[in-house]
């Protein structure tokens, strides 16, 4: 009986001392798993560190190859007639390429990068050389004067004629000449690309003048209120979005940097279907396609094809919460730079900064910042790189 009762006491203790194996076994292994991800991170970190340095050498040491290149034949982007000293062709060239350009060039296909050309103070150096072909006009109407500080940083990679709902010549931010949207419908022609934030277009006659111009070959970014049937679609009225409804991009663009599945929650949440029939001489929307819809399938973002025009339709140009680090002014104004490329124009720039991002700074946990003083029109500069996957 005693041994029996030893034997019990020895298994009971083995299983016990089984479990506190397994147990530390267990911690062991978790915490070698969480070191080695440390490990991994630390050297994709590092990694990182390493291509920055040796890209933004690149750009400021080298001319690039072939040494006189441009958006035709580029292979290796470099900025410098000589050590340290940019050329304002090569900068000029370099805006002129595409986004998937500047990353094959750079050799960085499955990163993100900004890049920016800074004073000593850390402000955006004017560099006024960057002109727009006399071909490509952009007018941009908004519906109050005051404009978003991140949409007016990114128009300022481009030459724009402003028009303002309530032009007030006295109003500081009323950019001269002080112009509003009669202004615009009569100067419309001008134009190649047209951003229209929130222009009410209710009067038939106003639309008339906003669709032949589309029809005609215009490219068109309008967001929130127009007419209930126009531009060959539906538009839906909505306020604003106290309930936080959210939209879910369900198709991708060869212009927005969107991805599928990521979802936007915009201030303003109107909506466009392509349920209308045209009658008379109004073209149909054609190749219509949503790019991203709300939680009732209602189209947030839609692109189609107006005669021989291009329209993009978004809900609200301003996008303040989503699940992942985007904003959409960012986008809006990438999309417009590829956009103006691809038909022909070459980028003005007054505050030359490039941001091939979803918004840097804006929570990215490993972004390397690389900063290399340089000479640019005969003055001291400050080239910023930074880098992040």
């Amino acid at each position: 009986m005693e041994q029996c009762r030893r034997g019990q006491i020895a298994v009971t203790d083995l299983f016990i001392a089984l479990f506190i194996v397994a147990v530390l076994l267990s911690f062991i292994m978790l915490n070698w798993n969480k070191y080695n991800l440390r490990f991994d991170e630390r050297l994709e970190y590092e990694d990182m560190v390493t291509l920055a340095l040796q890209i933004s050498n690149g750009l400021v040491r080298t001319p690039g190859y072939p040494v006189n290149w441009n958006s035709t034949n580029v292979k290796i982007i470099g900025l410098a007639k000589e050590d340290r000293v940019l050329s304002t062709e090569k900068l000029s060239n370099f805006v002129s390429l595409t986004s998937n350009q500047m990353k094959t060039a750079l050799n960085i296909p499955l990163y993100n990068f900004y890049f920016a050309l800074l004073s000593l103070n850390s402000s955006t150096i004017n560099l006024t050389k960057y002109m727009q072909d006399n071909n490509m006009r952009i007018a941009y109407y908004q519906k109050e004067t005051y404009m978003d500080e991140e949409m007016k940083t990114l128009l300022q990679q481009f030459i724009i004629d402003f028009y303002y709902k309530d032009p007030n010549p006295d109003d500081p931010e009323c950019q001269d000449p002080c112009l509003g949207k009669q202004d615009l419908l009569a100067n419309i022609n001008n134009y190649n690309f047209i951003l229209l934030e929130d222009p009410h277009l209710t009067y038939s006659s106003e639309l008339a003048v906003v669709e032949e111009w589309v029809s005609e070959g215009g490219w068109l970014f309008v967001s929130e209120h127009i007419k209930e049937t126009s531009l060959g679609i539906t538009y839906f009225q909505r306020g604003k979005n106290d309930a936080d409804i959210k939209m879910t991009v369900i198709n991708t663009d060869p212009y927005l940097t969107l991805e599928l599945g990521e979802w936007l929650l915009p201030e303003e949440i109107p909506y466009v279907d392509d349920t209308y029939i045209p009658t008379g001489n109004e073209f149909d929307a054609v190749d219509y396609i949503t790019i991203a819809e709300y939680e009732d399938n209602t189209d947030g973002i839609s692109r189609w094809k107006y005669g021989n025009g291009t329209i993009y339709y978004f809900s609200d140009f301003f996008i303040r919460q989503h699940n992942l680090p985007i904003n959409l002014p960012v986008i809006v104004g990438n999309a417009m730079r590829e956009i103006i490329i691809q038909i022909g124009g070459s980028i003005g720039s007054e505050a030359f900064t490039i941001m091939l991002s979803q918004g840097v700074d804006g929570g990215e946990k490993n972004v390397v910042s690389i900063r290399r003083y340089v000479t640019y029109e005969n003055k001291e500069a400050i080239l910023l790189f930074k880098l992040w996957n």
